[in-house]
């Protein structure tokens, strides 16, 4: 849909600021299986604009909040590529590897790589919370859930192989090649298309295995073996044949205490992106409240 100003001297910027969190268009949103805005709905609205030298004094403060948010956002995906980076520095490519480390199945350096349930458990109101594929996409795990299950049933799912601090999940369907680090003891579960892996400590430190799933070249490998057309699916057993490296536990663990260290700068970013944020959102609603 085309907004465009009729009839008075309206600022493109302040326009766009404006739609972008200006109004509240709650009220005008139609449609229940697919919600949208109509010109219909929207010709009602009632806008009021100030003067257009004040449209611009508004629009060009909120133009700076915004660029302020842009690059702390740019900033935080360097903390993603920097993690990467020190990977690469410290130990190469997997694929070439050109440092000479011995390599092996991936099974070989796990006590375990399985997935999580099968079946839909039977959900409760509250309780432990049940993830999904894209509870972990982000390369965190999400809490974020709707379905929750009862101690008795958390405790049937996990009894075969339970969820422990270290473990890694990897998602295996659709969005599929994303590994996270189980960091937290908090009880939960988790669907089938999430792979359980369980790396053994003596051999393998699971930030350097997260990462290590993480790099082009394990990536290039799961695309390899990737089955399916609607929904790509990466099985346990070729998760089990992908050929990686086994440099000395030693040196994985000072990749883990480096890669802890561009973490804890993330977290701190991330904090400081979230006052950005509600600032942004205060500044907005001071500005079209005509308080600013």
């Amino acid at each position: 849909m085309v907004v465009k100003p009729r009839g008075i001297s309206v600022d493109l910027d302040y326009l766009k600021h404006l739609f972008q969190g200006g109004l509240d268009l709650t009220a005008v949103i139609t449609g229940a299986a697919q919600p949208q805005i109509t010109r219909q709905s929207l010709a009602p609205l009632k806008v009021r604009f100030p003067s257009i030298l004040e449209q611009r004094r508004i629009a060009a403060i909120l133009d700076q909040a915004d660029a302020l948010r842009v690059k702390r956002r740019e900033a935080l995906a360097q903390f993603d590529s920097l993690i990467r980076s020190i990977f690469i520095e410290m130990f190469g490519d997997p694929e070439t590897n050109t440092k000479g480390f011995e390599t092996t199945k991936f099974s070989a350096l796990c006590k375990r790589v399985t997935d999580g349930t099968h079946q839909s458990p039977t959900w409760s109101a509250v309780g432990h919370p049940f993830l999904f594929v894209s509870n972990i996409v982000s390369g965190e795990i999400d809490f974020d859930t709707k379905k929750f299950i009862s101690e008795e049933t958390h405790d049937e799912l996990t009894r075969r192989c339970p969820i422990e601090v270290g473990d890694v999940l990897y998602s295996t369907v659709g969005s599929y090649g994303v590994p996270v680090v189980v960091r937290t003891s908090r009880k939960f579960a988790f669907q089938r298309h999430i792979a359980h892996i369980k790396p053994n400590p003596d051999l393998l430190d699971s930030e350097f295995l997260c990462a290590m799933l993480d790099s082009p070249s394990l990536r290039k490998q799961a695309d390899r073996v990737a089955r399916g057309v609607a929904q790509k699916t990466v099985n346990l057993s070729d998760i089990g044949n992908f050929l990686v490296f086994k440099p000395p536990l030693k040196l994985q663990q000072e990749f883990a205490n480096r890669a802890a260290m561009a973490a804890s700068l993330k977290t701190a970013n991330l904090a400081s992106f979230a006052e950005l944020d509600a600032l942004f959102a205060s500044l907005q609603h001071r500005a079209f409240r005509g308080e600013l």
